[in-house]
């Protein structure tokens, strides 16, 4: 069985190949994404974002290492690609219902 630092060099080289594209390609592809991979038999997940200039290192999850239950781990990651990927904040979502006249 691989270690957990195998599996995130193995996936390091995966997401530094998928970084080579074009930069064209690679925004039709995935944008501005957060990956991530569970690998079970190990209990860890790894996570990486793609951006405008290709890709993050690919970094064991914090709430991973912590043991932290999988309810709490999907809630801080749809959270994170409900809000922090997209640069907003959730009162932007009370806003989006009020114009601009609304707001003074």
């Amino acid at each position: 069985m691989a270690s957990a630092e195998e599996c995130r060099e193995a996936l390091q080289t995966l997401t530094t190949r998928l970084a080579e594209m074009s930069p064209q390609d690679r925004a039709s592809y995935f944008g501005k994404r957060s990956m991530s991979c569970h690998v079970t038999d190990l209990g860890v997940t790894f996570i990486t974002r793609f951006t405008d200039t290709g890709a993050e290192p690919v970094n064991e999850a914090a709430l991973s290492r912590s043991g932290a239950p999988a309810p709490i781990r999907q809630a801080v990651a749809d959270f994170t690609e409900r809000y922090v990927l997209k640069d907003r904040c959730p009162a932007d979502d009370q806003l989006e219902g009020v114009s601009v006249h609304d707001r003074a």
